[in-house]
């Protein structure tokens, strides 16, 4: 996965509401405490416990997609595609604007080399939450190395730097190498007869 574990868990989300419900859902704090050390784990590298953790709260909270998007990340890392792909879709089918859930099919996609896919994954999690930024970052990532499209890779990069908040040294290190050459593309656009 190209996004940290930190950035990718995701806290249970409840079933949407539909736009009458002025009462927002309320997560018991027992799932929350259990989530929390769901997520702990996964940091840990404690794979299998956080696994089970998941799973129980899947269980016990079937309204949440948080923990089904993070068992979709366990088997994912797991080489377990899948069953990967089937939590996700149990995310997505419970929340379809989990931007994490759309972002984590997208790579899952893209690992498989289904970058139309994978695309089409990116651009749904961005309409979810166009202030998501992990979702630019692989956005940008696929156009860049997957599908050539080094303009459309270096306007997602951006985004991602703008919306993260932090420096990511990486990521500059890409924007600067695509601007050279996006540049350079329109240097050679323009004396072309």
């Amino acid at each position: 996965s190209i996004c940290t574990l930190a950035g990718c868990a995701s806290a249970p989300q409840p079933e949407p509401q539909t736009q009458e419900a002025e009462v927002e859902a309320v997560v018991p704090e027992a799932a929350m405490v259990n989530f929390e050390d769901g997520v702990a784990l996964m940091q840990g590298g404690e794979d299998n416990r956080a696994q089970a953790i998941f799973e129980q709260l899947t269980a016990q909270y079937p309204q949440y997609s948080g923990p089904w998007t993070n068992l979709g990340i366990l088997h994912a890392k797991a080489e377990r595609p899948e069953q990967a792909e089937a939590a996700f879709g149990e995310a997505l089918r419970i929340n379809p604007q989990s931007a994490a859930a759309w972002t984590e099919l997208g790579i899952l996609y893209r690992q498989q080399g289904r970058f139309e896919d994978a695309s089409e994954a990116y651009q749904q999690a961005i309409a979810a939450d166009p202030q998501y930024a992990l979702a630019y970052r692989n956005y940008g990532i696929l156009l860049d190395l997957y599908l050539a499209e080094p303009e459309a890779a270096l306007a997602a990069y951006r985004s991602y730097q703008e919306l993260d908040g932090q420096q990511d040294e990486q990521t500059e290190r890409w924007i600067v190498e695509l601007g050279r050459r996006v540049d350079a593309q329109q240097r050679t656009a323009q004396v072309s007869p």
